[in-house]
């Protein structure tokens, strides 16, 4: 049989009108090539082969052929072949071509006559009666009509896009935490939680000395206390320097994992070709290699900077603990203060404090002497000393804590620090922060 039996375009079986697409495009090829230069030409020429390639085939209508096998029945047979592969974009089970013996695939082919429709496979072959074969393709053409099978091949489009772009996003904010989350890093993790281990075992810690506040005498309380800050202040300064020496190691390890040393010794120094001159040419790095090794330095001084905010953390603990252990003790005694309208009304045989709970400090907590003179009564020490005294404390805190110099400015760290200054980083900002603890710290707060 002759091709030229009458096909049906794809539109009819999936709802949308391809050729005419096809058409339109053909004739913006045929635009551009008419109007452009030699290059245009070219591009449209492209065009139009993508168009001609993308183009429906001619396909075979399934009612039409039936209708004229039932008519005439001494047309006998036709062969049939699927008129596009199953990766094309066309394929469907009834998307079908008549063509002559000679251009049938022989690994799959279909005759159709009045009786039905045989379908032959490599060794087997499957036999459809006419009437189940029309009422089979009513069924189909009903079915791709639903949205759900009509848009299937757009929706599978776009959730594969959105699958690949949330693939792409998950995979991009994971390669940035692996650049930039130290605790990634197996060599500044091990400092890092080291350091952390550091700071749990002194967060408890307290410059004030509060196991005994009954009957105290002040300069025997004052003895106390700084007994107490010079053991606190030797357990801090001996984790400065431990947290020093951590950074360092680390420093120097990520960067020597990272292919880099300090003073780019690893960057051997070019050969002489003549073995009567010697190269005054030193090892370098490339401008990359520089670049990568400048920027490696930047994410180290951050680390650093790390290091330096979490002993700022651990010293800020440290001040309110010993605020607080301070202000505690002073407040257990106040509660059971008289109060003022207690001290004017009450007459001067009776007690002027009420007794006190079992689990409550019994006795007074400085012990101070009353001194009688004929014009007045006076207290030894005064008020005056006892405010003076624990100022003095409050500051001798403050330098304990002052004294340890922050990491990022120490030229101890000059190497992977000076890099900052040629990216204007701000490495002043932390020596304000120090600058500023005492103050938002409330150590020097009076009483």
């Amino acid at each position: 049989m002759s091709n030229g039996t009458t096909m049906q375009s794809y539109e009819a079986i999936s709802g949308y009108d391809v050729r005419a697409c096809t058409k339109k495009a053909q004739k913006a090829a045929v635009k551009i090539v008419v109007l452009g230069d030699e290059e245009t030409r070219h591009h449209g020429d492209i065009l139009l082969r993508r168009v001609k390639k993308s183009a429906l085939p001619d396909i075979v209508d399934q009612k039409e052929i039936i209708q004229r096998l039932r008519s005439n029945k001494d047309l006998g047979f036709f062969y049939m072949i699927y008129a596009v592969s199953r990766a094309s974009e066309f394929y469907t089970p009834y998307c079908l071509t008549i063509v002559g013996y000679d251009d049938i695939d022989k690994s799959n082919f279909l005759t159709i006559s009045g009786n039905g429709v045989t379908q032959y496979y490599p060794g087997d072959m499957v036999f459809t009666p006419l009437d189940v074969w029309e009422r089979e393709y009513d069924y189909y053409c009903k079915l791709i009509k639903i949205n759900a099978f009509k848009k299937f091949r757009m929706w599978k489009g776009f959730y594969v896009w959105r699958k690949y772009c949330v693939w792409q996003k998950f995979h991009a904010a994971q390669d940035m935490l692996e650049h930039n989350l130290f605790i990634l890093n197996p060599i500044l993790q091990k400092a890092l939680l080291d350091i952390q281990m550091m700071c749990c075992k002194l967060i408890n810690m307290s410059f004030s000395d509060t196991s005994n506040i009954q009957e105290n005498a002040l300069f025997g309380f004052i003895e106390v206390q700084m007994g107490k800050l010079e053991s606190v202040q030797e357990r801090i300064t001996e984790f400065h320097s431990l947290t020093k020496e951590l950074v360092n190691n680390a420093c120097h390890g990520a960067l020597l994992a990272a292919g880099y040393t300090v003073d780019d010794s690893n960057f051997l120094k070019p050969q002489s070709t003549s073995p009567y001159k010697k190269s005054k040419d030193k090892g370098k790095m490339s401008y990359i290699e520089q670049a990568n090794k400048r920027r490696f330095c930047v994410r180290l001084s951050c680390f650093i900077h790390l290091a330096d905010y979490m002993m700022l953390h651990l010293f800020h603990v440290l001040s309110r603990n010993s605020l607080e252990d301070m202000v505690m003790a002073f407040r257990t005694h106040f509660y059971y203060l008289p109060s003022d309208s207690r001290l004017k009304s009450i007459e001067t045989y009776e007690k002027l404090e009420d007794p006190r709970p079992s689990d409550a400090p019994q006795l007074p907590m400085f012990i101070v002497d009353v001194l009688i003179n004929p014009e007045e009564l006076s207290l030894d020490p005064c008020e005056q000393v006892f405010l003076d005294i624990f100022n003095q404390i409050m500051d001798l805190w403050d330098e304990a804590i002052t004294g340890l110099k922050p990491l990022v400015p120490d030229p101890f760290f000059k190497p992977f620090t000076e890099c900052l200054a040629k990216q204007s980083w701000p490495v002043a900002n932390l020596n304000a922060a120090t600058d500023d603890f005492r103050g938002k710290s409330g150590i020097n707060c009076g009483f």
